[in-house]
Order: C-alpha cells, then sequence, then structure tokens
C-alpha cells in the first residue's frame, strides 16, 4: 500500500496523480534519546519522507498498526520524530480507499509540502478514478 500510496500522490495529474514532488521512501531518521543514565541513537524509517520541508507520511495498516503495543510504539515514534521537527501524517487504508479522504490528505500535504493543486476538472476526477481502479483491489477482495 505504501507504492499505492507514493504513486497517488506523486504521479502526474495527466496520470490522475497529486503530482508531488518524490518523497524518500524508507528514509532512515536517526534521533538521539536521552533518559536519566544514558544518551541512546534510535533509528526509525520515515515511509514517505520529504526533507526540505521535514514531512513524513507513514501508512498505518490494520494488519500492523492496532495491536495495543504496536499502537504505543507508533505514539512514541511520533512524538520522538515530531521533538525534532518532524511533521508525521498517518494515512490509514481507509482514507486511500476513499476518493473523498484522500483528496482531504492531498490537500492537507499541499499546505504542509508548499505545493498549490492545480489540476482541471473533470479530467483530472476521470483520470484519477481509472488510476485508483488500477492500484486499488476491489474492496470485497480483502
Amino acid at each position: 500500500m505504501e507504492t499505492v500510496l507514493t504513486m497517488l500522490l506523486t504521479l502526474s495529474y495527466k496520470l490522475g496523480g497529486y503530482g508531488f514532488a518524490l518523497p524518500r521512501l524508507n528514509f532512515p531518521k536517526t534521533i538521539a534519546t536521552e533518559n536519566s543514565k544514558t544518551l541512546a541513537l534510535t533509528k526509525y524509517f520515515c515511509d514517505l519522507y520529504w526533507p526540505k520541508a521535514a514531512v513524513d507520511v507513514e501508512y498505518d495498516s490494520e494488519a500492523y498498526h492496532t495491536a495495543p503495543e504496536r499502537v504505543s510504539r507508533d505514539a512514541i515514534r511520533r512524538n520522538a520524530l515530531s521533538s525534532v521537527g518532524v511533521t508525521v501524517v498517518t494515512v490509514s487504508r481507509r482514507q486511500i480507499y476513499s476518493a473523498v479522504g484522500f483528496k482531504e490528505v492531498a490537500e492537507l500535504l499541499s499546505k504542509l509540502l508548499h505545493k498549490r493543486l492545480q489540476y482541471v476538472q473533470p479530467e483530472f476526477s476521470k483520470h484519477h478514478a481509472e488510476l485508483r481502479s488500477q492500484l486499488l483491489p476491489k474492496p470485497s477482495m480483502f
């Protein structure tokens, strides 16, 4: 799904994407954490990362991110990234499968990345729907 997310965000308008610059994928971000006795380095991997804007988009799958222990680790991770100035945007499967929900994600990213969305309707909607139908399995398949 991270590949699908990347394609939906970065392909050109003509191909049905939102035309964002290509992010760094699985970008390693090392953060120094300090507790009462030691200084430790922790490495996190950002799913889709735009270094200039310090924006990380994380795909949270239902399979791996809903167990209580994982929810806790994800919160710690987001807080650690936030502490070094990284803005973390979390995207769920439901948001990707919803055209309206995904448009909201794209609009949020446009603000964070300082990119003006400039697609022409109704052509863009047609191309976007075609791209979504090619990339996303039918909901009944899962």
